[in-house]
Protein backbone atom coordinates (compact mmCIF):
# COMPACT_ATOMS: atom_id res chain seq x y z
CA UNK A 1 0.00 0.00 0.00
CA UNK A 2 1.20 3.89 -0.59
CA UNK A 3 -0.52 7.08 0.06
CA UNK A 4 -1.59 9.51 -2.76
CA UNK A 5 -1.04 13.16 -2.98
CA UNK A 6 -3.69 13.69 -0.67
CA UNK A 7 -2.56 11.49 2.03
CA UNK A 8 -4.99 8.35 1.28
CA UNK A 9 -4.26 4.47 1.10
CA UNK A 10 -3.86 3.68 -1.92
CA UNK A 11 -4.39 -0.36 -2.97
CA UNK A 12 -1.21 -0.95 -5.66
CA UNK A 13 -1.34 -5.24 -5.49
CA UNK A 14 -3.73 -5.24 -8.33
CA UNK A 15 -1.31 -2.89 -10.46
CA UNK A 16 1.59 -4.70 -9.34
CA UNK A 17 0.58 -7.87 -10.48
CA UNK A 18 -0.46 -6.53 -13.56
CA UNK A 19 3.03 -5.76 -13.93
CA UNK A 20 4.67 -8.55 -13.71
CA UNK A 21 1.36 -10.69 -15.75
CA UNK A 22 1.97 -8.69 -18.57
CA UNK A 23 5.26 -10.33 -19.03
CA UNK A 24 3.22 -13.68 -19.28
CA UNK A 25 0.28 -12.72 -21.56
CA UNK A 26 -0.55 -10.87 -24.31
CA UNK A 27 -2.16 -7.35 -23.31
CA UNK A 28 -4.72 -5.31 -24.98
CA UNK A 29 -5.79 -2.00 -24.29
CA UNK A 30 -9.14 0.46 -24.76
CA UNK A 31 -8.91 4.07 -23.83
CA UNK A 32 -12.20 5.81 -22.74
CA UNK A 33 -12.63 8.98 -22.37
CA UNK A 34 -15.39 11.77 -20.66
CA UNK A 35 -16.69 12.34 -24.61
CA UNK A 36 -17.47 8.32 -25.14
CA UNK A 37 -19.55 8.33 -22.07
CA UNK A 38 -21.38 11.31 -22.96
CA UNK A 39 -22.20 10.66 -26.73
CA UNK A 40 -25.37 10.35 -27.59
CA UNK A 41 -26.41 7.12 -27.19
CA UNK A 42 -24.41 5.02 -24.60
CA UNK A 43 -25.83 5.38 -21.77
CA UNK A 44 -29.19 4.61 -23.44
CA UNK A 45 -27.47 1.59 -24.92
CA UNK A 46 -26.16 0.05 -21.79
CA UNK A 47 -27.29 -0.49 -18.56
CA UNK A 48 -23.78 0.35 -17.01
CA UNK A 49 -20.24 0.86 -17.67
CA UNK A 50 -19.06 -2.30 -17.13
CA UNK A 51 -21.71 -3.36 -20.30
CA UNK A 52 -19.86 -0.43 -22.07
CA UNK A 53 -16.31 -1.44 -21.50
CA UNK A 54 -17.05 -5.14 -22.30
CA UNK A 55 -18.41 -4.20 -25.76
CA UNK A 56 -15.84 -1.80 -26.55
CA UNK A 57 -13.28 -4.80 -25.91
CA UNK A 58 -15.42 -6.76 -28.42
CA UNK A 59 -15.91 -4.34 -31.03
CA UNK A 60 -12.32 -3.11 -30.93
CA UNK A 61 -10.04 -6.36 -30.31
CA UNK A 62 -12.92 -9.35 -30.57
CA UNK A 63 -12.43 -9.95 -27.15
CA UNK A 64 -14.55 -11.36 -24.44
CA UNK A 65 -13.87 -10.64 -21.13
CA UNK A 66 -14.12 -13.20 -18.35
CA UNK A 67 -13.81 -11.56 -15.46
CA UNK A 68 -14.03 -8.10 -14.87
CA UNK A 69 -13.32 -7.54 -11.22
CA UNK A 70 -10.47 -9.00 -9.50
CA UNK A 71 -11.19 -11.25 -7.09
CA UNK A 72 -9.65 -9.98 -3.94
CA UNK A 73 -9.03 -13.28 -2.01
CA UNK A 74 -7.01 -14.66 -4.35
CA UNK A 75 -4.67 -11.87 -5.50
CA UNK A 76 -1.90 -12.39 -2.78
CA UNK A 77 -1.95 -16.00 -3.20
CA UNK A 78 -0.09 -18.37 -6.18
CA UNK A 79 -3.37 -18.17 -8.70
CA UNK A 80 -4.61 -14.70 -8.40
CA UNK A 81 -7.84 -13.88 -10.13
CA UNK A 82 -7.27 -10.29 -11.82
CA UNK A 83 -9.54 -8.18 -13.39
CA UNK A 84 -9.31 -5.93 -16.07
CA UNK A 85 -7.06 -3.07 -15.06
CA UNK A 86 -8.04 0.76 -15.02
CA UNK A 87 -5.75 3.52 -15.50
CA UNK A 88 -6.52 6.82 -15.61
CA UNK A 89 -4.91 9.69 -17.33
CA UNK A 90 -3.07 12.36 -16.28
CA UNK A 91 -3.22 14.15 -19.14
CA UNK A 92 -5.69 17.82 -19.05
CA UNK A 93 -5.36 18.10 -22.86
CA UNK A 94 -6.23 14.57 -23.53
CA UNK A 95 -8.56 13.23 -20.39
CA UNK A 96 -8.82 9.78 -20.69
CA UNK A 97 -9.06 6.13 -19.25
CA UNK A 98 -7.27 3.46 -20.19
CA UNK A 99 -8.94 0.06 -19.37
CA UNK A 100 -6.27 -3.51 -19.67
CA UNK A 101 -7.34 -6.94 -20.21
CA UNK A 102 -4.58 -9.84 -20.26
CA UNK A 103 -5.73 -12.70 -22.80
CA UNK A 104 -6.17 -15.89 -21.32
CA UNK A 105 -6.61 -14.69 -18.55
CA UNK A 106 -9.39 -12.39 -17.80
CA UNK A 107 -10.24 -12.25 -21.69
CA UNK A 108 -10.28 -14.66 -24.43
CA UNK A 109 -10.79 -14.36 -28.42
CA UNK A 110 -14.13 -14.75 -29.29
CA UNK A 111 -15.47 -17.43 -31.36
CA UNK A 112 -15.53 -16.83 -35.48
CA UNK A 113 -19.59 -16.47 -36.22
CA UNK A 114 -19.18 -18.48 -39.57
CA UNK A 115 -20.54 -16.45 -42.52
CA UNK A 116 -23.30 -17.56 -44.23
CA UNK A 117 -22.69 -18.93 -48.03
CA UNK A 118 -23.91 -17.01 -50.71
Amino acid sequence: MSLDSTGMVMDTLPWRLFKKMKTQYPTKMIVITPGDLKSVGVLEAFDNPMQYVKALFMKQHNLEIVRYRHNYKTLEGTTPELGLVFMAGDSELVPAMEVWALVGHNARYAEKKDEPAG
